[in-house]
């Protein structure tokens, strides 16, 4: 009865997932330890997971997008560059990879709003004012969907931070660098 109980504490005692060292060195072995670490986190944080993962493969997906990738090759980069990372940094990496394309794109409707606020229609064109007014509107609701889908990736990966004591991302936390494929 002893042992049960010796056995019941220590398997309480394993580490935190977020803590271990994602074992990826392909995709079978990242899925392996995926199911393996992952069983006691809740549905949110493993779609938290999954969403960073899928930031990591779109960034591959950007570099070159003249470039076709297939799933196989962005398997292989993706395990690649999170395999030995802490689970917590690879999560952490997609939300800042995430608020990388977040920010080209909003840089892209900036530099389309400026542009629509330069032209000008026809005096008494109603339709075409109305038109570009309803333009101008568009593009600016747009800019603020960004800066609040920015603002969630900064405050969630500041929660993450602090949950994980990690750097604080807004003095310490050097974002990651951009993702080679090793391909030219």
């Amino acid at each position: 009865m002893l042992f049960i109980g010796i056995l019941l504490v220590c398997a309480g005692c394993r580490k935190n997932p977020y803590d271990q060292k994602i074992s990826a060195a392909n995709q079978e072995e990242l899925n392996r330890w995926l199911s393996f670490n992952t069983h006691r986190l809740s549905v949110r944080e493993i779609e938290e997971i999954n969403n960073s993962m899928r930031e990591i493969r779109i960034s591959f997906m950007l570099q070159d997008a003249k470039k076709s990738k297939s799933n196989e090759t962005l398997n292989r980069l993706l395990c690649e560059k999170i395999n030995g990372l802490p689970l917590k940094e690879m999560v952490v990496m997609g939300y800042e990879l995430q608020i990388g394309r977040y920010e080209v794109e909003r840089l892209r409707l900036v530099g389309d709003l400026h542009h629509k606020n330069k032209l000008k229609t026809r005096p008494g064109d109603l339709d075409s004012e109305r038109f570009l007014r309803e333009q101008k509107e568009m593009v600016s609701e747009q800019i603020g969907t960004f800066d609040s889908r920015i603002e969630r990736c900064k405050t969630r990966i500041k929660e993450l931070c602090e949950k994980f004591a990690m750097p604080d991302p807004a003095t310490d936390y050097t974002p990651p660098e951009r993702i080679s494929t090793g391909e030219s």
